[in-house]
């Protein structure tokens, strides 16, 4: 058996239109508008009084101490008999 290769002549299909590519070409035109700000200084003068005040402060220290007695309990019977 053999084998045979044929090739059909191709046929023409409708033709596909894809969406446009869009090209953008952007064209500037500048314009030149001259705006003039004008400008004045004045120099003013002040005197000014300044009034220090001064508080000198000294420290001094003391100390302190306490003491307190306290009872826990009576304590060891007294050989002339006294109570607690």
């Amino acid at each position: 058996m053999s084998h045979c290769c044929r090739w059909l002549p191709p046929r023409t299909m409708p033709a596909v239109y894809d969406p446009s590519t869009v090209h953008v070409v952007d064209i500037y035109q500048p314009y030149v508008v001259d705006h003039v700000h004008h400008t004045h200084t004045q120099y003013r003068y002040h005197e000014m009084v300044q009034h220090r005040h001064h508080y000198p402060n000294t420290v001094s220290q003391t100390c302190d101490a306490a003491q307190s007695n306290v009872q826990c309990g009576c304590p060891a019977p007294d050989p002339c008999g006294k109570k607690c």
